[in-house]
């Protein structure tokens, strides 16, 4: 809000270089806190006023020129000695976007230009070689003049819908689709309230005010979806795409590649890619503690959908796969085998792979993972099985409750939910050779993987015991056979009954 146009009084500058000048043509923010009637006592006695506190946002400018440019070095337009608060506080944020190979533990080295040695020199160099756009997406802001009224991005429209997703606390499941007919087509500036519907007025507030945006981001719970850092790089690598897309198919001309930033050709999505993949094995190597299983999904999930991009895409493809062995997104996915919910995506996607081929030894690995996976969800089913059965018997059967044989949650032959105790799936494997000549390990898929013998006859034991007429649960399991079922006169009597 400039106070000047709301009293309609017009004021004429004085003075001042032109970078001043275009200070002043930014907007003006401020909002009125607490405003007070207070007391105090003066010579002349008691004496009334009004205090009004005022919250105010000055906008600051900062410079960050190509290495010919008299912003070199990076610049706050601030007028206070360099490097300033601004600037660093700036860097710092850059700095958590472009890096994606530190130990976000260890310290980074502060330089006597306000920005870390870590991103290089200069500065500009980091910047450019994302690329804006990505990088403003990433700090959930648009690429313009601040006082220019453009339409807002398709990122920022989804990340304000998810706001609004998290603020009405929708399911996990259902979050993405959750109010789908609010789009940018709906935003208008001029109007910004929706009558009877608040989470449509929500949304335009949040689309028309970068600062409600990023306070109420801040007061989101970490489990929300906007901040799980894993969905973020999953954006990022469809954004990355969809430019590659975009200038495999010509729609970028020369001129869309500004300054130094340079085409968004196969070199550049690549390098992208790649360090998207590197920024996730990052999150998970160094998080400060376990990740949750809503964060292990997201960061299986992001690192499927940006293998599944670039098989997707013959240029990519033969770029990343066939000619390279630097375990491409498999290296990460290890480490995830027990997100076994997206085994079938993954085996679609190595359908696709076989069909053109790869270096073998990273089709070995992602081999490997398809199986573990397949015996982590066989393990899990298994464990399931034998807790509902022993919950079966001990409802059903007095004896098994009173002698506490049906322990839930393990089978007769101890099988647990073991998720990385599993076997790779190297043994027994078949050889297959793909049209391309790279053979891939195909390994078997036993009935009855990591299960015992022992584990096996029980389980039969007790399909057995289920069959039998209501009544006679006493004979379900080891634990429940006729020997075990009381006194020769107890059977009798139940025989009577």
């Amino acid at each position: 809000m400039d106070p000047s146009k709301e009293l309609n009084t017009r004021y004429e500058a004085h003075g001042g270089d032109d970078d001043s000048m275009e200070e002043e043509e930014e907007e003006y923010e401020a909002t009125i806190q607490s405003p007070t009637k207070l007391r105090m006592l003066d010579s002349e006695g008691n004496l009334d006023f009004y205090a009004f506190q005022i919250h105010e946002v000055v906008p600051r400018s900062v410079r960050i020129g190509s290495p010919k440019s008299k912003y070199s070095e990076p610049q706050c337009q601030c007028g206070r000695p360099q490097p300033c608060k601004h600037l660093i506080w700036l860097s710092d944020c850059i700095a958590r976007q472009v890096l994606h190979d530190y130990d976000p533990r260890e310290p980074l080295t502060l330089n006597e230009h306000g920005y870390p040695e870590e991103l290089g020199q200069p500065l500009f160099r980091s910047i450019a070689d994302m690329r804006l756009d990505i990088l403003a997406n990433g700090l959930h802001c648009d690429v313009g003049h601040p006082l220019s009224r453009t339409g807002p991005t398709s990122h920022r429209v989804a990340d304000a819908r998810g706001i609004v997703a998290s603020v009405a606390d929708i399911e996990e499941h259902v979050f993405d689709s959750y109010r789908s007919d609010l789009t940018s087509a709906d935003f208008d500036w001029d109007s910004i309230v929706h009558r009877k519907d608040a989470e449509a007025t929500l949304f335009s507030m949040l689309l028309a005010s970068h600062r409600l945006s990023t306070w109420l981001r801040s007061n989101l719970r970490p489990s929300d979806p906007p901040l799980d850092q894993f969905r973020q790089l999953e954006s990022r690598a469809q954004h990355i795409l969809s430019d590659f897309d975009g200038f495999a198919n010509a729609s970028f001309s020369s001129t869309d590649s500004d300054m130094s930033e340079g085409p968004r050709d196969l070199e550049w999505a690549a390098t992208s890619l790649k360090r998207c993949v590197n920024q996730v094995r990052t999150l998970i190597v160094y998080a400060e503690s376990p990740l949750s299983p809503p964060e292990r999904s997201s960061a299986a999930r992001a690192l499927v959908r940006i293998l599944r991009g670039v098989v997707d895409r013959k240029d990519l493809y033969n770029h990343l796969l066939p000619s390279q062995d630097e375990g491409f997104v498999a290296d990460t996915l290890e480490m995830l085998v027990d997100q076994t919910q997206y085994v079938d995506e993954i085996q679609d996607v190595m359908t696709a792979v076989g069909s053109r081929g790869a270096s073998a030894s990273w089709a070995a690995k992602m081999e490997a993972i398809i199986a573990r996976m397949r015996n982590s969800r066989r393990s899990a089913a298994t464990t399931r099985s034998s807790a509902r059965r022993a919950e079966k018997a001990r409802v059903s059967s007095p004896v098994l409750e009173r002698s506490g044989h049906a322990d839930s949650g393990q089978s007769s032959s101890g099988v647990g939910l073991g998720i990385f105790g599993v076997g790779s799936g190297s043994g027994g494997a078949t050889v297959g050779t793909t049209r391309s000549g790279v053979r891939f390990m195909e390994p078997e898929t036993p009935e009855t993987a990591g299960v015992s013998s022992r584990g096996s006859r029980s389980g039969r034991s007790g399909g057995r015991g289920e069959r039998r007429p209501a009544g006679e649960g006493a004979s379900i399991g080891g634990a429940g056979s006729k020997r075990s079922a009381g006194t020769p006169s107890e059977r009798g009597a139940k025989r009577a009954r």
